[in-house]
């Protein structure tokens, strides 16, 4: 968040023609990015900044977390995992809504057990999480992941449990 408010600053001062930004998340610099949409163009890409009404470059988070979760369920999952981050970002909220959606509309129950968290924001990857959950009777036998990152590490989770990943 200080990043960004400095980059937002340096674009003011230096009279930048616009700014295409890719938000912290949450309420950080909400006010600093009001102030600069007025005086220039601010193209949000990926993520929403709340409650301010920029131009926006994106994914609908929602409906491909939807039809991912939706597409390991016609493969016939019933236990499905999310790995999602500890942050505020609408990219985050949109995806773990779709997934919960999915679910939902299939009939099948949420398991909070499954709902899982990276730590710091989603830099770092708690793999001894991942292979806990992966271990219990009530393991998931798919899981679907907020970034494509992770797929190494978590298959190598999977592979080292000896589970079969496709």
């Amino acid at each position: 968040a200080e990043k960004e408010a400095e980059g937002l600053r340096y674009a003011r001062q230096s009279g930048f023609a616009g700014v295409v930004l890719w938000h912290e998340g949450g309420r950080a610099n909400v006010p600093l990015i009001q102030e600069i949409r007025d005086e220039i163009p601010v193209v949000a890409i990926d993520r929403r900044v709340p409650n301010v009404e920029l131009d926006y470059v994106g994914t609908d988070n929602f409906q491909g977390a939807y039809e991912a979760t939706r597409h390991l369920i016609a493969a016939g999952h019933t236990r499905i995992a999310h790995l999602t981050r500890l942050e505020t970002t609408d990219a985050a909220a949109g995806r773990l809504q779709g997934y919960q959606q999915a679910l939902a509309d299939a009939g099948l129950a949420l398991n909070p057990r499954h709902i899982l968290l990276a730590l710091d924001s989603g830099r770092r990857l708690d793999r001894e999480m991942i292979a806990q959950v992966f271990s219990r009777d009530d393991a998931p036998t798919a899981i679907f992941l907020m970034d494509d990152c992770w797929a190494p590490p978590v298959y190598a989770v999977l592979k080292r449990l000896g589970l079969p990943v496709p």
